[in-house]
């Protein structure tokens, strides 16, 4: 699963779209949109861990990543919204994510942060545990 896969499936998700546009981004907000108002809300993307599969034989081609995903507004209320609608393009989800297909897809944590350290910025984190075959 790379970066791109995944941002792809976020921004094709019309709910994720319709609040946040292309505003999803890898690692972190860019220092150029990070102050501005209409930045928000956005989503930020990014692995938290990957784990091969094995048998007591070999390795299987069905690595498990982790990838933590925040959902940034100016209100809570947005941030709750923008997060709930990444739920839905994320648990559960089967087949192709960009060009490798995802066998399954569970929410392992969600839980507020804050406050955060710019004044006025509410955000909710989620992690997922993305199964998926390497191609």
């Amino acid at each position: 699963m790379s970066e791109p896969n995944l941002y792809a499936h976020l921004i094709a998700s019309a709910g994720v779209a319709a609040l946040v546009g292309q505003r999803v981004y890898a690692q972190l907000i860019p220092q150029q949109v990070r102050g501005d108002p209409k930045a928000y809300p956005c989503a930020v993307f990014s692995l938290v861990s990957l784990v091969d599969a094995s048998t007591q034989c070999e390795t299987i081609p069905v690595p498990q990543g982790t990838w933590q995903i925040d959902a940034y507004a100016m209100d809570r209320d947005s941030a709750v919204l923008l997060a709930s609608e990444i739920r839905r393009a994320m648990v559960d989800y089967v087949g192709l994510m960009g060009d490798v297909h995802v066998s399954s897809c569970k929410r392992s944590t969600c839980f507020d942060v804050g406050p955060e350290p710019e004044p006025g910025l509410y955000r909710r984190t989620q992690t997922f545990t993305i199964w998926y075959a390497e191609s």
